[in-house]
């Protein structure tokens, strides 16, 4: 019995010095929250409120391939609706330009001419701007470079010739209803690159917004990321070789009219012999089209160097910035505007952000094959940004 005793009590005394060890060391080192942190694993915030914001209520997925098939063809049948391309046309469309900066307002015309064959041309006349771009035999010819179209200009163009997204297979579907000045209209909402994610609850960041009267098949709004919203009226459209061209849109930012644009004229266009087409005094560009349709990026901003949150014990917010602008040779946006934000106060490092990305992911300038040019385009960047809540 005291043998017994004597061992428990030698195993104790061994026992005491590696407890009192462990209540004197420091506790171990949290997981760093960066190691860990994805911008799937924060829930985001809410889409800012737009009178044009359509989307504030939950929105279904589209789940089989019979309805996917059908929202599709909604789609395909409003683009086919107003589609001017679809025979040769010459089109006058006049546009203001409201600058909310410096309240001040600009007066643009185009023209758009395509008599058919390989042949396109179409011209412009603003403030401290006038160009001409011919496309023939697919030569580009101008007498401006192409790199970079006025900001105003090239969403103008967006909303006549740009406005579909192309709806490919890993694409998520949702769709919803939307009421605008008492009409009920039919809302889709297409995003691309969600990986494994599903889209729940109103609008998100990353979904193209088109909203359709379901009676006529008319597209009302087009919205290619929150903040930024095309408006679409057909009283007294235009009716052209069966399409049925919107008389007048507008363009609004962050809940303020910037573009206010009126179709003057749809008409059958002169034939391709016509002077106008000679390129007289137009320098040869190279192949490839003036101007592309806006391209939408989701682009990850990472934490701010000074905020960056440390432990699992700072859980983090995610802010949302979202900034447009057209791309220069080198990537970096010519123009930027911010188009919505969740903090204002990381608009500037949002724009630094996108400038970085579009540098990095542009294969132009320098890289651009001989003989070949850079087409202008508006690029709107979704930056995300983990900001410390504390």
């Amino acid at each position: 019995m005291k043998l017994r005793w004597l061992c428990w009590a030698a195993a104790a005394a061994l026992l005491i010095p590696i407890a009192a060890r462990a209540q004197d060391a420091p506790p171990p080192s949290p997981t760093p929250l960066s190691s860990r942190l994805t911008f799937d694993s924060v829930p985001p915030p809410p889409v800012p409120d737009d009178p044009l914001e359509l989307v504030t209520d939950d929105a279904q997925p589209v789940t089989d391939p019979e309805q996917r098939a059908a929202e599709i063809a909604v789609l395909d049948n409003a683009r086919n609706l107003s589609y001017v391309r679809a025979h040769p046309y010459d089109l006058n469309t006049t546009f203001t330009s409201f600058d909310p900066a410096s309240g001040t307002n600009s007066e643009w015309t185009e023209e758009d001419i395509w008599p058919g064959q390989d042949i396109y041309r179409w011209s412009t006349e603003g403030p401290q701007y006038s160009a001409i771009f011919l496309t023939k035999d697919s030569l580009l010819s101008s007498n401006q470079p192409t790199n970079a179209i006025p900001l105003r200009l090239a969403q103008v163009r967006d909303a006549i010739f740009f406005a579909y997204t192309w709806v490919h297979e890993h694409a998520s579907v949702r769709t919803a209803t939307g009421t605008l000045a008492g009409e009920e209209l039919h809302c889709i909402l297409i995003a691309h690159n969600v990986g494994t994610r599903i889209l729940t609850g109103a609008r998100n960041w990353d979904e193209y917004e088109y909203c359709i009267e379901p009676n006529t098949g008319l597209l009302m709004t087009y919205s290619p990321a929150p903040g930024i919203y095309y408006h679409y009226d057909y009283q007294g459209a235009a009716h052209f070789h069966g399409k049925i061209i919107p008389s007048e849109f507008t363009i609004s930012e962050a809940g303020r009219i910037v573009v206010e644009a009126r179709t003057l004229s749809v008409t059958d266009p002169v034939g391709p012999n016509s002077p106008i087409f000679s390129g007289e005094g137009l320098k040869p560009l190279g192949t490839g089209p003036a101007t592309l349709g806006a391209a939408v990026f989701s682009v990850g901003g990472g934490f701010l160097p000074n905020l960056r949150p440390q432990t699992v014990s700072s859980p983090p917010k995610l802010q949302i910035v979202v900034v447009a602008g057209i791309t220069a040779s080198d990537g970096h946006l010519a123009e930027s505007e911010i188009l919505a934000s969740t903090a204002e106060d990381l608009d500037q490092a949002a724009i630094d952000q996108a400038n970085k990305f579009g540098r990095m992911q542009c294969g132009c300038g320098p890289g651009t094959a001989p003989g070949a040019v850079k087409p202008s385009r508006e690029v709107i960047y979704v930056v995300r940004i983990f900001q410390n809540a504390t």
